[in-house]
C-alpha cells in the first residue's frame, strides 16, 4: 500500500506502461499533474509546448517516428478541443496515442454551470475520437483504467484512447496499492496457408506490384526484404523486379493515384487481385471498378479487377483524347 494522489498514480501507471515522454501543457485543471510529474524527476521527461496543438502532433509524430505509444497531457475544454485534429489523424493512420485531459471538479460535470473550461459531455466528445475513452472518477480507479488504456492501445487495430480526471481526483491523495502493469496481448498470428497461397501468387507473377496499406508501417524490412528483391527466371533469364507501391488516401491525389495506376494494370496484366483487411476497403475497391474474387484465397476480402474492362475504358479514353487533339490543331 502507498499513499498517492491521483496524479501521481496516473504517472506512475504511465511509467510502469513504459512511458518515458510526454509532451504536456500546464494549466489550473492539471496542477496535481505537474507536481507528480515534478516527483517523477529524471524518470519521466516532460516536453512543455506552446500549444496544445503541439502537444498532440508531437506525440503524434512521437508515435510515427519510434514505433512507440505518443502521450500527451492538455487542460480540459478548448484545451482538449485544440488537440482534436491530431486525435483525427492519429484515428485515420492507425496511430497509437494516450491522450490524457484534465476535468472540472467531479461534482460539477454535465450541471452547466459554465466553469473555466467546462464544455458539455467531454467523455463523449473523446468516445467519437478515439478506439476507447474513459474517466477516473477517483484514484483507487488510476491502475485498472490506465492499464486498459494501454490494453487498447495494443490490442488489435492501432489507434488512439484517451483518459481524462477531474483536478479535484488529480490532487486527492489516498491509500491504494496500484496492480502492475500487463503484459501486451499477443500477436494473432496470420493463416500461414494464406501466406504460401500469396506467396506462390507472387512467384509466379511476371510483374508482380505490391500495393501496401498504413498497417504495414512497421514491417519496412520485411517488404524491402520482398520488395527490393531483383532475381532472375532461370527459364528465361530475365531479371523480375517487385514494385511497392505505397497505399494513399481515398480521396484527392491517393483516388486519381490508384485509379491511373489501376488503369495501366489492366492494360498489362491479366489479372489484378487485392487482399483487402476491412469491410471499408472492399466498399472503397467496388466503386473503384473492383469486383469480389471468387477464387482468391478468401473471397469475403479478395477484390478483382476486370482488366478487359478496365482496358477498354483507357483504349476509349485515348481515342476521345486523339481525336480531341485533332480537332484542335484543325
Amino acid at each position: 500500500m502507498m499513499r498517492v494522489t491521483g496524479g501521481g498514480a496516473l504517472v506512475e501507471m504511465l511509467r510502469w506502461n513504459g512511458v518515458d515522454t510526454i509532451f504536456a501543457l500546464p494549466g489550473v485543471q492539471n496542477d496535481a499533474l505537474f507536481v507528480a510529474f515534478y516527483d517523477a524527476g529524471e524518470a519521466l521527461r516532460v516536453i512543455h509546448t506552446r500549444h496544445e496543438q503541439g502537444a498532440a502532433y508531437m506525440a503524434y509524430g512521437y508515435a510515427r517516428a519510434s514505433g512507440k505509444i505518443g502521450t500527451y497531457a492538455v487542460v480540459p475544454g478548448p484545451g482538449l478541443l485544440n488537440t482534436t485534429a491530431a486525435l483525427s489523424t492519429a484515428y485515420a493512420t492507425n496511430t497509437p496515442v494516450l491522450c490524457i485531459s484534465g476535468q472540472i471538479p467531479s461534482d460539477l460535470i454535465g450541471r452547466g454551470f459554465g466553469l473555466l473550461h467546462e464544455i458539455p459531455d467531454q467523455l463523449g466528445i473523446l468516445r467519437t475520437l478515439t478506439k476507447w475513452a474513459a474517466r477516473v472518477s477517483h484514484p483507487t480507479e488510476t491502475g485498472k483504467l490506465v492499464n486498459e488504456a494501454f490494453r487498447q492501445l495494443h490490442d488489435g487495430r492501432p489507434r488512439p484512447v484517451a483518459l481524462e480526471m477531474p483536478l479535484d481526483v488529480m490532487a486527492l491523495s489516498t491509500e491504494m496499492a496500484l496492480p502492475a502493469a500487463e503484459k501486451p496481448p499477443g500477436v494473432t498470428m496470420p493463416d500461414p496457408e494464406l501466406i504460401d497461397k500469396a506467396a506462390g501468387w507472387l512467384a509466379d507473377a511476371k510483374r508482380p506490384v505490391l500495393f501496401v496499406g498504413s498497417g504495414a508501417v512497421t514491417a519496412g524490412a520485411e517488404l524491402l526484404a520482398i520488395g527490393g528483391i531483383n532475381r532472375q527466371d532461370k527459364s528465361t533469364g530475365r531479371l523480375r523486379r517487385f514494385y511497392v507501391l505505397p497505399s494513399h488516401r481515398r480521396r484527392g491525389l491517393g483516388s486519381r493515384l490508384l485509379r491511373h495506376i489501376l488503369t495501366h494494370a489492366a492494360g498489362h496484366f491479366r489479372r489484378v487481385i487485392l487482399r483487402t483487411t476491412t469491410d471499408a476497403a472492399n466498399r472503397f475497391y467496388l466503386a473503384q471498378g473492383f469486383k469480389r474474387a471468387q477464387d482468391s484465397c478468401d473471397a469475403t476480402h479478395g477484390m478483382e479487377l476486370p482488366c478487359a474492362e478496365f482496358s477498354g475504358r483507357r483504349k476509349r479514353r485515348q481515342q476521345a483524347s486523339s481525336s480531341t487533339r485533332t480537332r484542335s490543331r484543325a
